[in-house]
């Protein structure tokens, strides 16, 4: 019994040790600007569409919303540390063109879920709305996808077109 046990406690500190090490050697492509950072997201995810920074309630998180292909969305985001610059995809590509509206959530670098929403129609006061694209757009903080718009509190307040050629 007691040989058991150490046999189990052995496994589990391995196991948990070799996960730690994955996560610390985990290390993203780092750019002198925040520029080059999204060029290359841009030709590393083949992005044809244009990039908007979400400008959130709280500013220490910086989101992106990536025009894929028309029709065609996924969130990253732009890491910034020590005046070195990342930008890296959160989120699957989410195809709104045969559809209303979408919603899906995502995983930021530190760990943070958020929920986004996006429609063809408005479908509250608190949405932004996207002209060039035309759509509408809410972030929740949280994983949210079971719950209704309306009881939720949108931390979206606007973006900013990136012009990155």
């Amino acid at each position: 019994m007691n040989r058991k046990f150490v046999s189990l406690f052995m496994l589990i500190l391995l196991v948990g040790s070799s996960l730690s090490s994955k996560v610390e050697t985990f290390s993203l492509r780092t750019y002198t600007s925040e520029h080059e950072a999204l060029k290359n997201l841009i030709s590393e995810y083949q992005i044809k569409g244009p990039l908007y920074q979400l400008v959130l309630e709280r500013d220490n998180t910086l989101l992106l919303l990536t025009v894929v292909k028309k029709g065609v969305y996924s969130v990253g985001e732009i890491v910034e540390e020590e005046g070195k610059y990342s930008a890296y995809k959160l989120s699957s590509d989410v195809n709104i063109s045969t559809s209303l509206s979408a919603r899906w959530e995502f995983r930021t670098l530190e760990g943070e879920f958020f929920t986004i929403s996006i429609s063809k129609d408005k479908q509250s006061d608190t949405q932004v709305f996207f002209e060039n694209l035309p759509i509408y757009a809410s972030i929740f903080q949280g994983q949210v996808l079971n719950k209704r718009e309306a009881e939720l509190t949108n931390i979206l307040r606007s973006y900013i077109l990136k012009n990155v050629i």
